[in-house]
């Protein structure tokens, strides 16, 4: 059977396969429990608010915007709530609160809607933050939670993030399979601070050259997860990025030669329906 690989994933594998597995596996940290899920746990319920505001709807609304920011507060909270998340509250919704009136505005978003192709060895799938079609163009949003520096991440992000070129051919491959005939795509960054300082990218046009190395990159690090046997930690890249990561607790064990069955019960969890879709 061939392999399921979500877009996000493909940036985890080249940055850590053994994060790569214990993330594909389902593998969580409980609430509160591990030192490293703040991060992720912020960034997590802005997306997921982001897309519930967007995805609401209502014929009588008088201001979409105010509605639509409303709706994603609240599921932010609702997040928030489930995984003891109170403390990052504030900066959850002063990063929300950076979305432009234009996105919320945008008729008929497309962001909720998961996409697949087969290709030879697996099948990609993915769901954008945000993307619009139209005859003239395919416009990809990506939108990043930061406390840092903004418009210096803005700029690295538009330069080296792969992630919305890799969904331009992805849905460039769908559309094809629809028998539709598929515009220029453009990809744009929305960098939202949860200090109130955010950063809004440009649409960028995906050339032909973009379009084809991302397609082969994608493919490239797709055949090797397929082609990967079983991962343990010795296939980890220990750097000093571990101390971001939401299985630092994990890795710690293993090179300080602690109980791992112990830290993996105590401290993380199995979901198979988590929220973290986005």
């Amino acid at each position: 059977m061939k392999p399921t690989i979500r877009v996000t994933s493909l940036s985890t594998w080249q940055e850590c396969r053994y994060k790569y597995h214990l993330s594909a596996s389902g593998l969580r940290p409980r609430p509160g429990d591990s030192s490293g899920l703040s991060p992720q746990l912020s960034g997590t319920a802005i997306h997921f608010g982001i897309e519930a505001g967007l995805l609401w709807h209502r014929d009588e609304a008088v201001n979409v915007t105010i509605d639509r920011r409303a709706t994603a507060h609240k599921a932010a909270d609702t997040y928030l709530d489930r995984l003891g998340g109170d403390r990052y509250r504030q900066g959850v919704h002063t990063a929300i609160d950076g979305v432009p009136t234009e996105v919320w505005e945008t008729i008929n978003p497309q962001s909720e809607q998961r996409y697949s192709i087969e290709y030879d060895t697996f099948i990609l799938t993915g769901k954008p933050d945000l993307w619009t079609y139209s005859e003239d163009a395919i416009i990809i949003t990506d939108f990043k939670s930061t406390s840092k520096d903004e418009q210096d991440r803005l700029q690295k992000l538009q330069l080296f993030n792969m992630q919305p070129r890799y969904y331009g051919v992805l849905l460039t491959a769908w559309l094809v399979s629809q028998g539709r005939e598929p515009p220029p795509v453009y990809t744009r960054h929305l960098v939202l601070s949860t200090r109130g300082k955010h950063a809004y990218g440009q649409p960028q046009l995906l050339s032909e050259h973009g379009w084809r190395q991302a397609q082969d990159m994608m493919l490239r690090i797709g055949r090797e997860i397929a082609a990967s046997g079983e991962i343990s930690f010795l296939d980890a890249t220990v750097s000093g990025s571990c101390a971001w990561c939401e299985y630092q607790d994990l890795c710690t064990g293993h090179l300080t030669d602690a109980d791992i069955p112990s830290i993996m019960e105590e401290r993380y969890r199995r979901q198979t329906d988590d929220l973290q879709s986005v």
